[in-house]
Protein backbone atom coordinates (compact mmCIF):
# COMPACT_ATOMS: atom_id res chain seq x y z
CA UNK A 1 0.00 0.00 0.00
CA UNK A 2 1.23 3.55 -0.69
CA UNK A 3 1.93 5.98 2.14
CA UNK A 4 -1.08 7.68 3.67
CA UNK A 5 -2.32 10.64 1.66
CA UNK A 6 -0.93 13.81 3.24
CA UNK A 7 -3.45 16.37 4.42
CA UNK A 8 -2.81 20.12 4.69
CA UNK A 9 -2.73 19.94 8.48
CA UNK A 10 -0.12 17.18 8.75
CA UNK A 11 3.49 18.02 9.46
CA UNK A 12 6.26 16.70 7.25
CA UNK A 13 7.57 14.66 10.20
CA UNK A 14 4.20 12.93 10.64
CA UNK A 15 4.03 12.14 6.94
CA UNK A 16 7.57 10.78 6.94
CA UNK A 17 7.02 8.56 9.96
CA UNK A 18 4.18 6.85 8.11
CA UNK A 19 6.07 6.69 4.80
CA UNK A 20 9.29 5.31 6.29
CA UNK A 21 7.28 2.77 8.29
CA UNK A 22 5.50 1.64 5.13
CA UNK A 23 8.70 1.11 3.17
CA UNK A 24 10.43 -0.45 6.18
CA UNK A 25 7.68 -3.09 6.29
CA UNK A 26 8.21 -3.83 2.60
CA UNK A 27 11.92 -4.25 3.19
CA UNK A 28 11.36 -6.62 6.11
CA UNK A 29 9.03 -8.76 4.00
CA UNK A 30 11.54 -8.84 1.17
CA UNK A 31 14.32 -9.91 3.55
CA UNK A 32 12.20 -12.86 4.64
CA UNK A 33 11.75 -13.92 0.99
CA UNK A 34 15.52 -13.96 0.28
CA UNK A 35 17.29 -15.95 -1.20
CA UNK A 36 14.52 -16.66 -3.74
CA UNK A 37 14.85 -14.59 -6.91
CA UNK A 38 11.68 -12.59 -6.24
CA UNK A 39 12.87 -11.85 -2.72
CA UNK A 40 16.21 -10.56 -4.00
CA UNK A 41 14.42 -8.30 -6.48
CA UNK A 42 11.97 -7.05 -3.84
CA UNK A 43 14.82 -6.33 -1.41
CA UNK A 44 16.67 -4.20 -3.95
CA UNK A 45 13.50 -2.31 -4.91
CA UNK A 46 12.61 -1.68 -1.25
CA UNK A 47 16.12 -0.36 -0.58
CA UNK A 48 15.93 1.96 -3.59
CA UNK A 49 12.54 3.33 -2.58
CA UNK A 50 13.64 3.93 1.00
CA UNK A 51 16.87 5.57 -0.12
CA UNK A 52 14.95 7.75 -2.56
CA UNK A 53 12.54 8.87 0.16
CA UNK A 54 15.37 9.61 2.61
CA UNK A 55 17.26 11.53 -0.08
CA UNK A 56 14.22 13.50 -1.22
CA UNK A 57 13.43 14.63 2.34
CA UNK A 58 17.02 14.82 3.61
CA UNK A 59 16.58 18.43 4.82
CA UNK A 60 13.55 17.44 6.90
CA UNK A 61 14.92 14.29 8.56
CA UNK A 62 17.12 13.62 11.60
CA UNK A 63 20.86 13.61 10.85
CA UNK A 64 21.20 9.83 11.24
CA UNK A 65 18.99 9.29 8.18
CA UNK A 66 22.00 9.94 5.93
CA UNK A 67 23.90 7.07 7.58
CA UNK A 68 20.89 4.79 7.14
CA UNK A 69 20.65 5.78 3.48
CA UNK A 70 24.28 4.80 2.86
CA UNK A 71 23.84 1.47 4.63
CA UNK A 72 20.78 0.71 2.48
CA UNK A 73 22.87 1.42 -0.63
CA UNK A 74 25.45 -1.12 0.57
CA UNK A 75 22.76 -3.71 1.31
CA UNK A 76 21.25 -3.39 -2.17
CA UNK A 77 24.69 -3.47 -3.80
CA UNK A 78 25.54 -6.71 -2.02
CA UNK A 79 22.76 -8.44 -3.99
CA UNK A 80 23.46 -6.72 -7.32
CA UNK A 81 25.43 -9.58 -8.88
CA UNK A 82 22.85 -12.11 -7.67
CA UNK A 83 20.05 -10.11 -9.26
CA UNK A 84 21.92 -9.81 -12.56
CA UNK A 85 22.40 -13.57 -12.61
CA UNK A 86 18.72 -14.17 -11.78
CA UNK A 87 17.69 -12.03 -14.75
CA UNK A 88 20.07 -13.92 -17.00
CA UNK A 89 18.70 -17.28 -15.84
CA UNK A 90 15.15 -16.13 -16.60
CA UNK A 91 16.21 -15.07 -20.10
CA UNK A 92 17.98 -18.37 -20.59
CA UNK A 93 14.89 -20.26 -19.51
CA UNK A 94 12.71 -18.35 -21.97
CA UNK A 95 15.18 -18.84 -24.80
CA UNK A 96 15.65 -22.56 -24.16
CA UNK A 97 11.86 -23.03 -24.26
CA UNK A 98 11.74 -21.40 -27.71
CA UNK A 99 14.95 -22.81 -29.15
CA UNK A 100 14.03 -26.47 -29.47
CA UNK A 101 15.07 -29.62 -27.67
CA UNK A 102 18.56 -29.85 -29.16
CA UNK A 103 19.74 -26.39 -28.13
CA UNK A 104 17.96 -26.67 -24.76
CA UNK A 105 19.88 -29.86 -24.04
CA UNK A 106 23.14 -28.32 -25.23
CA UNK A 107 22.73 -25.37 -22.85
CA UNK A 108 22.17 -27.46 -19.72
CA UNK A 109 25.86 -27.39 -18.66
CA UNK A 110 25.89 -23.58 -19.02
CA UNK A 111 22.76 -23.24 -16.89
CA UNK A 112 24.22 -25.59 -14.27
CA UNK A 113 27.42 -23.54 -14.14
CA UNK A 114 25.46 -20.32 -13.65
CA UNK A 115 23.29 -21.88 -10.93
CA UNK A 116 26.48 -22.87 -9.12
CA UNK A 117 27.78 -19.32 -9.47
CA UNK A 118 24.57 -18.03 -7.88
CA UNK A 119 25.19 -20.21 -4.82
CA UNK A 120 28.69 -18.73 -4.51
CA UNK A 121 27.42 -15.16 -4.91
CA UNK A 122 24.75 -15.67 -2.27
CA UNK A 123 27.22 -16.38 0.52
CA UNK A 124 28.60 -12.83 0.89
CA UNK A 125 25.19 -11.34 0.06
CA UNK A 126 23.48 -13.29 2.85
CA UNK A 127 26.28 -12.31 5.23
CA UNK A 128 25.58 -8.66 4.38
CA UNK A 129 21.87 -9.22 5.03
CA UNK A 130 22.57 -10.74 8.45
CA UNK A 131 24.86 -7.82 9.27
CA UNK A 132 22.09 -5.40 8.31
CA UNK A 133 19.56 -7.11 10.58
CA UNK A 134 21.76 -6.53 13.65
CA UNK A 135 23.20 -3.17 12.59
CA UNK A 136 22.76 0.15 14.42
CA UNK A 137 21.42 1.59 11.15
CA UNK A 138 18.57 -0.93 11.21
CA UNK A 139 17.57 0.38 14.63
CA UNK A 140 17.98 3.97 13.48
CA UNK A 141 15.64 3.30 10.57
CA UNK A 142 13.01 1.97 12.95
CA UNK A 143 13.51 5.01 15.19
CA UNK A 144 12.52 7.24 12.26
CA UNK A 145 9.01 5.80 12.49
CA UNK A 146 8.68 6.92 16.12
CA UNK A 147 7.75 10.40 17.44
CA UNK A 148 10.70 10.38 19.84
CA UNK A 149 13.34 10.88 17.14
CA UNK A 150 15.22 14.20 17.13
CA UNK A 151 13.55 15.79 14.14
CA UNK A 152 14.84 19.15 12.83
CA UNK A 153 12.72 22.27 13.03
CA UNK A 154 12.13 22.10 9.27
CA UNK A 155 10.09 18.90 9.76
CA UNK A 156 7.39 20.92 11.51
CA UNK A 157 6.48 22.56 8.21
CA UNK A 158 3.25 21.32 6.65
CA UNK A 159 3.69 18.55 4.10
CA UNK A 160 1.29 20.36 1.77
CA UNK A 161 3.82 23.22 1.59
CA UNK A 162 6.96 21.07 1.36
CA UNK A 163 5.80 18.51 -1.21
CA UNK A 164 5.49 20.85 -4.22
CA UNK A 165 8.99 22.24 -3.65
CA UNK A 166 10.54 18.78 -3.53
CA UNK A 167 8.70 17.55 -6.59
CA UNK A 168 9.65 20.65 -8.57
CA UNK A 169 13.31 20.06 -7.73
CA UNK A 170 13.12 16.38 -8.77
CA UNK A 171 11.32 17.32 -11.97
CA UNK A 172 13.91 19.99 -12.74
CA UNK A 173 16.79 17.49 -12.49
CA UNK A 174 14.91 15.04 -14.67
CA UNK A 175 14.22 17.70 -17.32
CA UNK A 176 17.93 18.53 -17.51
CA UNK A 177 18.80 14.87 -18.01
CA UNK A 178 16.06 14.53 -20.62
CA UNK A 179 17.22 17.58 -22.58
CA UNK A 180 20.80 16.28 -22.60
CA UNK A 181 19.69 12.83 -23.80
CA UNK A 182 17.57 14.38 -26.55
CA UNK A 183 20.45 16.53 -27.78
CA UNK A 184 22.82 13.55 -27.94
CA UNK A 185 21.80 10.04 -26.99
CA UNK A 186 24.78 8.31 -25.39
CA UNK A 187 24.84 5.36 -23.00
CA UNK A 188 25.99 7.60 -20.18
CA UNK A 189 23.19 10.12 -20.75
CA UNK A 190 20.54 7.42 -21.05
CA UNK A 191 21.80 5.90 -17.82
CA UNK A 192 21.63 9.25 -15.98
CA UNK A 193 18.18 9.87 -17.44
CA UNK A 194 17.00 6.50 -16.17
CA UNK A 195 18.29 7.27 -12.67
CA UNK A 196 16.76 10.76 -12.49
CA UNK A 197 13.51 9.43 -13.93
CA UNK A 198 13.39 6.70 -11.33
CA UNK A 199 13.92 9.25 -8.55
CA UNK A 200 11.14 11.42 -9.95
CA UNK A 201 8.80 8.44 -10.22
CA UNK A 202 9.53 7.43 -6.64
CA UNK A 203 8.86 11.01 -5.53
CA UNK A 204 5.52 11.04 -7.33
CA UNK A 205 4.55 7.71 -5.81
CA UNK A 206 5.66 8.70 -2.32
CA UNK A 207 3.52 11.82 -2.58
CA UNK A 208 0.59 9.95 -4.08
CA UNK A 209 -1.96 11.85 -2.00
CA UNK A 210 -0.98 15.03 -3.82
CA UNK A 211 -0.32 13.84 -7.33
CA UNK A 212 -1.66 10.30 -7.65
CA UNK A 213 -4.24 10.44 -10.46
CA UNK A 214 -2.87 13.43 -12.41
CA UNK A 215 0.60 11.90 -12.37
CA UNK A 216 -0.36 8.50 -13.78
CA UNK A 217 0.43 9.36 -17.45
CA UNK A 218 3.78 10.82 -16.41
CA UNK A 219 4.64 7.79 -14.27
CA UNK A 220 3.71 5.49 -17.15
CA UNK A 221 6.03 7.37 -19.53
CA UNK A 222 8.85 7.32 -16.97
CA UNK A 223 8.47 3.58 -16.54
CA UNK A 224 8.64 3.05 -20.32
CA UNK A 225 12.05 4.74 -20.45
CA UNK A 226 13.32 2.91 -17.38
CA UNK A 227 12.09 -0.43 -18.70
CA UNK A 228 13.48 0.20 -22.19
CA UNK A 229 16.98 1.08 -21.04
CA UNK A 230 16.74 -1.60 -18.37
CA UNK A 231 16.14 -4.19 -21.09
CA UNK A 232 19.21 -2.89 -22.88
CA UNK A 233 21.29 -3.25 -19.71
CA UNK A 234 19.95 -6.73 -18.99
CA UNK A 235 20.68 -7.97 -22.51
CA UNK A 236 24.17 -6.42 -22.52
CA UNK A 237 25.05 -7.92 -19.13
CA UNK A 238 23.71 -11.31 -20.21
CA UNK A 239 25.92 -11.25 -23.30
CA UNK A 240 28.98 -10.25 -21.25
CA UNK A 241 28.47 -12.94 -18.60
CA UNK A 242 27.82 -15.66 -21.16
CA UNK A 243 30.84 -14.64 -23.21
CA UNK A 244 32.98 -15.05 -20.10
CA UNK A 245 31.43 -18.44 -19.37
CA UNK A 246 31.60 -19.71 -22.96
CA UNK A 247 35.26 -18.80 -23.37
CA UNK A 248 36.34 -19.85 -19.90
CA UNK A 249 36.07 -23.63 -20.15
CA UNK A 250 36.51 -26.54 -22.54
CA UNK A 251 32.85 -26.95 -23.47
CA UNK A 252 31.64 -29.39 -26.07
CA UNK A 253 31.27 -27.70 -29.45
CA UNK A 254 27.49 -28.11 -29.46
CA UNK A 255 27.25 -26.31 -26.10
CA UNK A 256 29.62 -23.54 -27.14
CA UNK A 257 27.75 -22.95 -30.41
CA UNK A 258 24.38 -22.83 -28.66
CA UNK A 259 25.80 -20.35 -26.17
CA UNK A 260 27.24 -18.16 -28.92
CA UNK A 261 23.85 -18.07 -30.65
CA UNK A 262 22.26 -16.87 -27.43
CA UNK A 263 24.97 -14.23 -27.02
CA UNK A 264 24.29 -12.97 -30.55
CA UNK A 265 20.59 -12.78 -29.72
CA UNK A 266 21.36 -10.75 -26.58
CA UNK A 267 23.46 -8.31 -28.59
CA UNK A 268 20.64 -7.91 -31.11
CA UNK A 269 18.09 -7.27 -28.36
CA UNK A 270 20.36 -4.73 -26.70
CA UNK A 271 20.83 -2.86 -29.99
CA UNK A 272 17.08 -2.86 -30.68
CA UNK A 273 16.32 -1.40 -27.24
CA UNK A 274 18.95 1.28 -27.70
CA UNK A 275 17.59 2.26 -31.12
CA UNK A 276 14.10 2.58 -29.62
CA UNK A 277 15.19 5.08 -26.95
CA UNK A 278 14.76 8.31 -29.00
CA UNK A 279 11.12 7.40 -29.72
CA UNK A 280 10.52 6.75 -26.01
CA UNK A 281 11.97 10.16 -25.15
CA UNK A 282 9.49 11.85 -27.46
CA UNK A 283 6.63 10.33 -25.49
CA UNK A 284 7.66 12.48 -22.53
CA UNK A 285 5.64 15.38 -23.84
CA UNK A 286 5.05 18.22 -21.38
CA UNK A 287 1.31 17.70 -21.84
CA UNK A 288 1.72 14.60 -19.72
CA UNK A 289 2.84 16.85 -16.89
CA UNK A 290 0.16 19.53 -17.28
CA UNK A 291 -2.15 18.24 -14.54
CA UNK A 292 0.76 17.75 -12.14
CA UNK A 293 2.22 21.18 -12.79
CA UNK A 294 -1.21 22.82 -12.49
CA UNK A 295 -1.60 21.10 -9.15
CA UNK A 296 1.82 22.36 -8.07
CA UNK A 297 0.95 25.95 -8.97
CA UNK A 298 -2.40 25.78 -7.24
CA UNK A 299 -0.96 24.35 -4.04
CA UNK A 300 1.87 26.88 -3.95
CA UNK A 301 -0.69 29.66 -4.32
CA UNK A 302 -2.79 28.23 -1.50
CA UNK A 303 0.31 27.91 0.68
CA UNK A 304 1.21 31.55 0.11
Amino acid sequence: MPPKAPSPSRTTAAFLRDAVGNFETRLDRACEAVPEAEGVHALRVACRRLRSLLSLFRDYLPAEASVVRERLRELAASFSAVRDLDVLLVHLGDWRTESGKQDATAMKPIVARLAGRRVDLLRPAMAALEAWRSSPERQQLRALTQPGAKWPASSRRKIDTVAPLLLEAAHGKFRKSLDRARRRGTLERYHKLRISGKKLRYALQALTGHYGKPAKPAVKALMAIQDGFGEYLDASRAADVLTEVALGDDWKSVTRHACMRFIAGCRDRALAELEAMPALLEKLDEKRWAAVLDSLTRRKGEAN
